[in-house]
């Protein structure tokens, strides 16, 4: 079981009415030390499930101080263990806050992020050039593209129109810096459609539809849940950089017609991954906070997912009349 420490500054009058405002959150300890006759410092101990509505609570009642800011700290362990509470309604998942920012960081345009996207498609290149899945399971794992699609499900779903735009915006650019290192592998050192490696990113059935599906649901379900021991296996499951590297190799080549197949591919694990987030986003209860932040999330996701179902139906029906 998971825990946090929120820290806080508040009035002396706030400090005293803590239990009657989160009165339905089990708090496992409480710390208020008076600064002054006016000001308190507060640390509340509480398990990760009930973070986010104990930060709502406070924001909602504190928020007006000037400079109020509440953080929010991961507990290694406490002693003595405390017992399990039953909170009904609770849901197994971290809070909206802590979730969004570690997308926000993992969906940020940064040196690091280009650098993981070069290195990681010269390791996905060399790996389908060898037909060696070892290495081309090694540009799975590294997958820089992964937060953005994440980021873009998440900001969709919270109606964070900042949010969407940086995802996308990391995202188009890490995946055309592939598509360009691609380009110039294929043409420099050719590709093979017939490869093994490359061939199987080339043919898509309605089983690719349906892991492409699953892999975006399994992501989304281990980022809300904290699970980080099952997001190795869904990064490989994912797998939006090989395909796109394969994409590239092919067109560099000349190899237009299997150049196209791949495309099919990507644009298949894009749409699914991003559908699958956010579909799941919404069953895990992830909500903005006010009512005219969920109102203009609603329109968003609503918007969303009818535009990549849409989308997904058209690859679908290629899909049909290929076969």
């Amino acid at each position: 079981m998971a825990y946090r420490i929120l820290k806080f500054s508040c009035a002396e009058d706030d400090a005293d009415a803590l239990e009657s405002m989160l009165d339905d959150i089990p708090v496992v300890h409480a710390w208020v030390r008076r600064v002054d006759r006016d000001t308190a410092h507060a640390e509340l101990l509480v398990d990760a499930r009930d973070a986010e509505t104990a930060v709502d609570r406070l924001i909602e009642r504190l928020a007006p101080i000037k400079c109020f800011h509440v953080a929010s700290l991961p507990v290694e362990a406490v002693m003595p263990r405390p017992r399990p509470v039953r909170v009904r309604g609770r849901r197994e998942r971290l809070g909206r806050q802590e979730l969004y920012a570690d997308v926000l960081q993992a969906a940020q345009p940064s040196f690091a992020f280009f650098a993981f996207v070069v290195l990681s498609s010269i390791v996905a290149a060399i790996g389908l050039l060898r037909g060696d899945t070892a290495v081309i399971i090694g540009a799975m794992v590294i997958a820089p593209l992964l937060g953005s699609n994440l980021g873009l499900a998440l900001g969709t779903t919270l109606g964070d129109v900042p949010l969407v735009v940086r995802s996308a915006g990391s995202g188009l650019a890490g995946g055309a810096v592939a598509l360009a290192l691609a380009l110039a592998a294929g043409a420099i050192w050719g590709a093979d459609p017939t490869a093994p490696a490359i061939a199987a990113r080339t043919h898509v059935g309605y089983e690719d539809v349906a892991l492409a599906l699953a892999s975006g649901a399994a992501c989304a379900l281990s980022v809300t849940t904290g699970m980080s021991s099952a997001l190795i296996g869904v990064m490989v499951a994912v797998a939006l950089l090989p395909p796109t590297v394969t994409l590239g190799m092919l067109a560099g080549a000349g190899h237009l017609a299997a150049a196209a197949r791949a495309a099919h591919l990507v644009a298949i694990n894009l749409i699914c991954v991003n559908l699958a987030g956010v579909v799941t986003f919404l069953a895990q209860g992830i909500r903005p906070f006010g009512w005219w932040d969920a109102a203009r999330a609603r329109r968003a996701t609503a918007i969303a997912i009818a535009a990549w179902t849409t989308l997904l139906a058209a690859l679908v029906a290629l899909l049909a009349r290929a076969a």
